[in-house]
């Protein structure tokens, strides 16, 4: 399937590589797949995206149909080291275009903010038992709250790996309960809420603490780049 990738810049430019796959390598896979949850019902989410390897075909990122033909996911996933994105800057998100229409009704953006102590839903395929597990078969999903970005900041700092950290507008933290989380390979899939029409995208997996050990997970927070998606679509109306 030919991709047209557009992917968010720190300078808020669009970056634009057309790809004869999905442009997803092994070495780019940095994300993150749900740990704990539950077995998703089968046809429930059919907005709910698979990136899978050329090579293998085993799964290495997930994504939203957000329309017809467009897919959103993360930056990390199709960047292949291109310039121009930083996932822990917040920057890490990226708008496909798929050659054929999908069938399936796509998942609405959300139109606020999400709040702290929302409850939302994360969406994924595989490890479920931390970074040494095996992939699920079936899609997952997992419930967790939203927490704000100064109590995610201070969190992780907490750690080796972010302690210089620092949580920006751009940025959504969700999550923080030992034993639940998301863990390697659910990059780019969907967190949601729930509306009075539905549910809502609200944000996009980019990073975390692996896996599961009572750190808040990290996601491009969509409201932040609503304008940037617009753009990357070619003037889509949303709903």
């Amino acid at each position: 399937m030919k991709l047209f990738v557009a992917i968010a810049a720190v300078a808020a430019t669009v970056f634009a590589q057309d790809f004869n796959s999905t442009g997803v390598s092994e070495n780019q896979e940095q994300g993150i797949r749900v740990v704990g949850g539950e077995e998703a019902p089968v046809g429930q989410y059919t907005w709910t995206v698979n990136l899978r390897s050329t090579a293998g075909g085993y799964s290495l990122c997930g994504g939203t149909l957000i329309a017809p033909d467009y897919v959103l996911t993360a930056a990390h996933c199709v960047a292949n080291g291109k310039p121009g994105f930083e996932a822990y800057y917040g920057f890490d998100v990226a708008v496909l275009k798929l050659s054929r229409a999908s069938k399936f009704a796509p998942l609405p953006l959300a139109k606020d903010e999400v709040a702290a102590q929302t409850s939302v839903k994360l969406f994924g395929w595989g490890q479920t038992s931390g970074p040494s597990g095996s992939n699920s078969v079936v899609l997952k999903e997992n419930t967790f709250v939203v927490r704000s970005n100064a109590e995610c900041q201070t969190r992780l700092r907490a750690t080796n790996n972010y302690r210089w950290w620092t949580a920006t507008a751009t940025h959504l933290c969700a999550g923080g309960d030992v034993g639940q989380a998301s863990c390697f390979g659910d990059s780019g899939g969907p967190l949601v809420k729930s509306t009075s029409s539905g549910l809502a995208l609200v944000g996009v997996v980019s990073f975390g603490e692996p896996c599961a050990k009572g750190f808040p997970d990290v996601y491009g927070r969509v409201a932040a780049f609503r304008a940037f998606i617009d753009q990357a679509s070619r003037g889509h109306t949303w709903v």
